[in-house]
């Protein structure tokens, strides 16, 4: 009995280092018949030559890889000892080719975002290259906030530097390869936002004063303080406090401002931070800042269309369908931005008196509105020229004098009036202009295309679908019907989109500011030596509400939001996305499929 024992112990321990030793290996055999599997695979879909000597097969190969190809054939046929060459032709055929783009670990993730879209059509635009400083740009434009900026940024870094050994861990965990294959989008939306919170001028809520305010917020016996009495500010914010109110100060800009010291170098000016009206300012300013940004970005769209009808060979889409819409968008909102609006208004139109355009401007409460004046423009409402007249009747004064307040008359819907000679007949004409560009839009193409199709000639590239089937010219018009409404109505619609960028800044700020002052600010109010704990506690709670909500659940949301911008408002100027991908023979990425870090 014992040797019988013996030997069963000796087998048992022997079968052991046996499995131990398989167990070692056998990830390593998985990946050998994996390879197996895919290499038989491939080799199913190939065809017998008829001197049943060789096999013959048909695949996609980027140009720019052929001679590589070539040369593994060849290296895989010296290795085999077979005694045929093998042999790589390039066929001639009348298929859509797949569409492939060269990609980086840095660039990878930006052409993730546009292929979720849509893959591009073979030789079309790939929107990937602008997007990696656009969607950035875009996400910090409603992140605005340096403190939470500098969390985004450590957290790409910290995938960056860590990138190998995160990697190796081999963690299937879907959304965390999300957030560690997008590092490098995370790492400059980090970037961004730390550049557009600097520019608002937001740190956790607060403002940083780092150079010297232009306001006299602090000055002493200047001007400011001696305009109407204000040297008895002190006085009057005491008996306000007697009374349990609240005292403030309007700081009228034409006395409190100092002219030559000029604006805040950058940034929005930090006294806004202290101002009752302060979100009344920062939503005019981030308003109007995304209306230009969205006409930006909406109009290098249309132009990046223009280099798909030039490689199209489409000269009806150059002429009858790239300028037909830059007439339309530059007539309207182009104009919108430029005219007194937005851009001129702040570049010309000052807080007191001046001449502008050979016109007596007599303050701010005669500066252009914005939608009013949109509307006018559409309605072509009778206004008048000029701010106004002199009581006179005439013009005392030369271009450029200054003029005494006394001896002019502003009209009382002066912010309605023309703010340029000959603005009334410019309006009309660019209005003409958008109204013509629709037809053309319309019914040139459609017209054109039955034109050659009744003359036999070919149609391909410029019609929708490449002679797909029998010409209907019906089903042209339809198309061009939808697209041409589609576009001159998301030419309004998407514009009003970009408004995210205002709302969204607008309510990261404000819940930054709610966090502060309903939780770090008690603490900071808390008297005596009971406040130190306090303090500490309120801390942590602040830094996880700010981490959750501002960091995360914000951060989310601008992601979303600008991936919108992207995908609607920007791409839908020029990118189809109707491609076929290639899937190109890879051991690698079907590895990483396996192992579930990959799809």
């Amino acid at each position: 009995m014992s040797d019988l024992n013996k030997v069963i112990e000796l087998t048992l321990e022997h079968r052991r280092r046996v499995i131990t030793a398989a167990a070692l290996s056998i990830y390593e055999w998985k990946i050998k018949v994996l390879k197996m599997k895919m290499v038989f695979h491939a080799l199913n879909m190939l065809s017998i030559d008829v001197t049943q000597k060789c096999l013959v097969g048909e695949c996609w190969i980027p140009t720019s890889d052929m001679e590589e190809a070539k040369a593994a054939l060849s290296l895989g046929a010296v290795t085999a000892g077979s005694s045929v060459l093998p042999i790589l032709n390039e066929m001639a055929h009348d298929e859509t080719p797949p569409t492939h783009f060269t990609t980086n670990k840095f660039t990878q993730s930006y052409q993730n975002i546009v292929d979720a879209y849509g893959v591009a059509d073979y030789k079309e635009l790939n929107p990937a290259p602008w997007s990696i400083i656009s969607f950035p740009f875009l996400f910090a434009c409603m992140y605005a906030d340096v403190g939470h900026a500098i969390i985004v940024l450590l957290s790409g870094l910290t995938f960056i530097i860590f990138e190998k050994r995160i990697a190796s861990m081999k963690i299937t965990d879907e959304i965390f390869q999300i957030f560690f294959g997008g590092r490098y989008i995370i790492t400059l939306m980090g970037l961004f936002g730390m550049y557009t919170g600097f520019i608002y001028n937001d740190f956790y809520s607060k403002s940083l004063n780092v150079f010297q305010s232009s306001w006299a917020a602090d000055a002493n016996n200047n001007s400011c303080w001696e305009w109407q009495g204000l040297k008895n500010v002190e006085k009057w914010e005491r008996e306000a406090a007697l009374k349990n109110q609240t005292f403030e100060i309007m700081l009228d800009p034409i006395y409190c401002y100092d002219k030559d010291a000029g604006p805040y170098p950058f940034g929005v000016d930090p006294v806004w931070n202290l101002a009752s009206n302060r979100l009344t300012f920062l939503n005019s300013m981030k308003m109007k800042s995304a209306v230009i940004l969205g006409m930006m970005q909406m109009t290098f769209g249309l132009c990046l269309s223009l280099a798909n009808h030039i490689n199209n060979h489409s000269l009806v889409d150059i002429f009858f369908m790239f300028i037909p819409q830059i007439v339309f968008l530059a007539c309207i909102f182009i104009y919108l931005c430029v005219q007194p609006q937005i851009m001129v208004k702040w570049i010309f139109f000052p807080v007191d008196q001046a001449w502008i355009f050979g016109q007596f401007y007599p303050g701010s409460n005669c500066a252009p509105s914005l939608l009013i004046g949109l509307i006018n423009m559409f309605m072509m409402t009778p206004r008048t020229d000029g701010f106004g007249e002199f009581k006179n009747g005439t013009v005392p004064y030369n271009v450029g004098d200054d003029v005494n307040l006394d001896d002019f008359a502003n009209d009382p819907d002066c912010s309605l009036s023309f703010w340029y000679p000959g603005e009334s007949i410019a309006e009309k004409v660019l209005l003409g202009l958008a109204l013509i560009s629709i037809p053309v839009m319309l019914f040139v193409k459609p017209l054109y295309l039955r034109w050659r199709h009744l003359k036999g000639l070919p149609i391909g590239g410029h019609s929708h679908g490449e002679d797909d089937g029998e010409f209907s010219f019906g089903d042209v018009m339809v198309y061009q019907a939808i697209h041409t409404i589609e576009f001159a109505l998301g030419c309004i619609s998407h514009t009003a989109s970009y408004l995210r960028l205002w709302a969204l800044s607008l309510a990261h700020a404000q819940l930054s500011e709610v966090l502060w002052s309903m939780v770090l600010d008690m603490g900071l109010k808390i008297p005596g030596w009971f406040g130190g704990p306090m303090l500490m506690f309120l801390w942590i709670n602040f830094a996880c509400l700010s981490y959750f909500i501002l960091v995360m659940i914000e951060g989310l949301s601008a992601f979303l939001h600008a991936l919108r911008l992207h995908w609607v408002e920007f791409q839908s100027k020029f990118y189809s996305g109707n491609g076929i991908p290639f899937l190109p023979f890879s051991f690698e990425k079907q590895i990483r499929i396996v192992e579930g870090l990959d799809n």
